[in-house]
């Protein structure tokens, strides 16, 4: 069976190479929603999102960050 995006790309011919992360950011621009509106209204799994993305790159701050804070000496 044909995915949501795939039947996209399909009625859309200009948009038949964009990546599934570019053809919710433009559905998304288009209705007005969130991307992960758009995303879940379309039944894409949330894996891989801007929002996880971000998500993701926070904690690694934060792990960095605390790494950074115990390699510390500590002062005198």
């Amino acid at each position: 069976t044909m995915s949501a995006l795939d039947k996209i790309r399909q009625a859309f011919p200009d948009l038949k190479d964009a990546s599934d992360s570019e053809l919710l950011g433009e559905i998304s621009k288009l209705t007005g929603t969130p991307y992960e509106s758009a995303a879940t209204m379309l039944g894409v799994a949330p894996r891989g999102t801007m929002a996880e993305t971000a998500r993701q790159i926070g904690a690694g701050f934060a792990v960095d960050r605390a790494l950074a804070d115990s390699a510390r000496p500590a002062p005198h």
